[in-house]
């Protein structure tokens, strides 16, 4: 085998969020790709949203063309929504092409890849249907290779904290379980490229993300919502364990390697104003909406989610 390609997605990364810590020395890995290689800015797709961005990277078309708009679309016909996954892909994958010029591929927690497919290596699916917190065998292919990976890292979280119910001490849990699972998903590549040579291997971190959508009021001082919190550096700190793994798969991929550091959009403050536009349809006479038990519903989730201990909740959604 030769050099591999190593493909390290960092979801909701840019470069106003990780040039200044590069510029600062904390982010030594990925300023060193920059100054060895070449970098770019580029657009992500219409709508800016996980599953049509990465699937259009991993396929190198539009939304339009591969089939995979969001996480969910209505049932024709009806108000009702339907779980979006990787089946809906119409364009075939890059790691479909390399398959069928019989190279080896590697590829682990890239959005909308459930179910896993029959790939010319190993694969282990993203957070996409059935819901749950964690991978398990049946987002890998081939099945028999799950023993295996669990040995080596137990399990592949999918941000396993409740992120509805939060309360005090939420927070430190939140970002020990994000450093958590980005040291388990770097270890199970690292391991790959010594272990299996794949001749394309390619990893998607979330963990940069969920950090944003969670901490970014306690980092940004100019978003309209920032908060003063111990917490402060939380995205920070993410962001420097992302590269310190990137190193260790640079340095697993060996010299003579391609490493490309990809992401699907960028993150930043949210704005201060919300649109309610159902309300202001109706106050036009333009929607009614049904007499439904929506407030009994929502009162007994709640009451489910406080009940119901978080281990618990991904297995009984995906039976009911």
């Amino acid at each position: 085998m030769g050099a591999p390609l190593v493909v390290v997605g960092w979801d909701g990364a840019g470069w106003p969020v990780v040039e200044p810590w590069m510029r600062d020395g904390r982010l030594p890995h990925l300023a060193r790709l920059c100054r060895d290689g070449v970098r770019a800015t580029v657009r992500s797709t219409l709508p800016v949203a996980t599953f049509p961005a990465w699937t259009s990277l991993v396929t190198g078309v539009n939304p339009g063309r591969h089939g995979v708009l969001d996480f969910t679309e209505r049932i024709p016909g009806t108000m009702r929504l339907r779980f979006v996954n990787g089946s809906w892909r119409r364009t075939p994958a890059v790691w479909t092409l390399l398959g069928r010029a019989r190279r080896r591929v590697a590829v682990l927690s890239v959005p909308a890849t459930y179910p896993p497919e029959a790939v010319s290596g190993l694969m282990v699916s993203g957070f996409d249907t059935p819901l749950t917190a964690a991978a398990d065998g049946s987002f890998v292919h081939p099945r028999e290779r799950w023993p295996e990976i669990r040995a080596l890292v137990g399990r592949l979280p999918f941000a396993d904290f409740q992120e509805v119910a939060t309360g005090p001490g939420w927070h430190a849990r939140a970002l020990r379980s994000l450093l958590d699972g980005i040291e388990r998903r770097a270890r199970l590549a690292e391991t790959l490229l010594v272990r299996d040579a794949p001749d394309f291997l390619m990893l998607v971190f979330g963990e940069s993300d969920t950090v944003a959508h969670h901490f970014w009021r306690f980092h940004d001082p100019q978003s309209p919502r920032f908060a003063p919190s111990p917490h402060a550096d939380a995205v920070r700190t993410v962001y420097e364990a992302l590269d310190r793994a990137l190193g260790r798969l640079v340095a697993a991929a060996g010299p003579g390697s391609t490493v490309c550091v990809v992401s699907d959009h960028g993150s930043a403050g949210a704005g201060d104003r919300v649109i309610h536009l159902n309300r202001r349809l109706a106050e036009a006479g333009l929607l009614r909406f049904r007499a439904s038990r929506s407030g009994v519903a929502r009162a007994l989730r709640a009451a489910a989610v406080r009940a119901v201990p978080f281990r618990w909740q991904a297995p009984l959604l995906r039976r009911l």
